[in-house]
């Protein structure tokens, strides 16, 4: 059994790497999205 100063780090943890995936990906901020550009050359 962890003691709550562990749990509370660990969730404290994934917050931040949620986070900061939300930003990444663009769901957070419509300007930083990603953009899906793929067969670009196709005739």
């Amino acid at each position: 059994m962890e003691s709550t100063s562990e749990f509370v780090a660990k969730v404290h943890a994934t917050q931040a790497k949620q986070k900061k995936n939300q930003v990444r990906y663009g769901k957070g901020k419509a300007s930083q999205k990603l953009q899906n550009v793929q067969h670009t050359n196709n005739p």
